[in-house]
């Protein structure tokens, strides 16, 4: 076990070594899972009989073309019930409330209000705050998220700051008192939040992931897909944005999650072993398929949510409520743009904050790459003007 790696190396059996760098790798993407998970294990209900779901034919995932679903994945381990379905048709609905151009004060909702309601679901449907918090537990959800992604610094609070960011955005746009649609008005802020929301998803997916638990797998797809194989939450982000930029980047992500999903199952019957929180996971390297799917997955997801920043900045001039749903998704990519380029880490934070949108450097000048340029260089996607 490497000494700042808590995710125990599978030094029982008689396999194959990974390389240091794949063992660095996939230490990163694992930490999340393998340091403190209690809050995920009680979520989906215990112990994760993984053995029990790796059925021959099972994995047939959903692929979608257009946003189309095919047959949904089954899952791996069918005797636990992720909430995280829950959480992203929550999601759903607060993009849609905020979608809407009547969008005002009203439909923010008191923070304070909500957060000590004891109601499981939202008792008020059109407003905010009650979409977050009496959405299950989708608060404490996001709450408990960890950052710990390959190639950057780990952050333990991480979730904390997200539904800080969530309530502070509620907080402010209720103050507010010019335009709706004006920066800083009751609608940007109400993008603020939602949109803030985008960081809870993709890390809740790595940590499901990472976990390497059946539990942990059915967790991160429900993110992406419904019990129907529509894609909705994270995978509702990523269609919309293949739809505007030409790309097929949720595909991707299906078609990977169906060819590991069998290899995966199957390491779980014959490997697996359950950890201190009682869920059966796989080690480092009791399943090369999977472990070359974390790598993979890292990659995809990013990129997904890249081309989704991008969509939002297609158009020459940038509105206000596209600037507010660009800063808080980008609260999330910052950290992965700043470990291979701080200089122009700094300069997308600086553009996203411009007094006026339409000020924002998109396209760059004068051979310098602008904000689209920077993004689609450290996540090597282009969205299609």
């Amino acid at each position: 076990m490497r000494p700042d790696c808590p995710f125990p190396a599978p030094t029982a059996r008689a396999l194959p070594a990974p390389s240091r760098a794949v063992m660095s790798a996939l230490c990163a993407l694992s930490l999340a899972a393998a340091c403190g998970g209690e809050s995920d294990a009680a979520t989906d209900g215990g112990a994760g009989g993984a053995g029990g779901g790796a059925e021959s034919g099972g994995g047939s995932t959903g692929g979608t073309t257009g946003g189309t679903p095919s047959a949904a994945i089954a899952p791996i381990d069918p005797e636990t019930t992720p909430t995280t379905p829950a959480h992203a048709a929550a999601y759903d609905l607060m993009v849609d409330l905020a979608s809407d151009a009547a969008f005002d004060v009203p439909s923010l909702g008191d923070p304070v209000l909500f957060a000590g309601s004891p109601a499981s679901e939202p008792s008020a449907p059109r407003v905010l705050a009650s979409l977050y918090f009496e959405s299950g537990d989708l608060d404490a959800d996001v709450q408990g998220v960890r950052d710990a992604r390959q190639g950057i610094e780990p952050d333990p609070e991480r979730g904390k700051a997200i539904g800080q960011r969530f309530v502070q955005s509620l907080t402010l746009g209720a103050a507010s008192e010019g335009p709706a649609d004006a920066r800083g008005g009751a609608h940007f802020m109400g993008w603020r939040a939602v949109r803030a929301l985008d960081g809870y998803l993709l890390l809740r997916a790595f940590d499901g992931f990472g976990e390497r638990s059946g539990a942990g797998f059915d967790r991160a797809v429900g993110l992406l897909f419904d019990a129907d194989g529509a894609p909705h939450g994270l995978g509702r982000r990523f269609a919309e944005a293949d739809a505007a930029c030409g790309t097929d980047a949720l595909g991707e992500i299906s078609a990977a999650l169906r060819e590991v999903r069998d290899a995966f199952a199957a390491a779980l019957e014959e490997k697996g072993e359950y950890d201190p929180l009682d869920r059966k996971v796989i080690g480092i390297g009791d399943s090369p398929e999977y472990d070359a799917f974390l790598l993979r997955v890292d990659t995809l997801l990013h990129q997904g949510l890249a081309l989704a920043f991008l969509a939002g900045l297609r158009a020459d001039e940038t509105t206000p409520l596209a600037q507010a749903q660009a800063l808080s998704t980008y609260e999330i990519l910052s950290p992965k743009v700043f470990a291979q380029n701080p200089d122009g880490d700094a300069y997308i934070g600086q553009q996203l904050d411009q007094s006026l949108a339409s000020e924002i450097d998109l396209a760059g000048m004068d051979d310098e790459p602008g904000v689209r340029g920077l993004i689609g260089a450290a996540f090597g996607v282009v969205c299609a003007p």
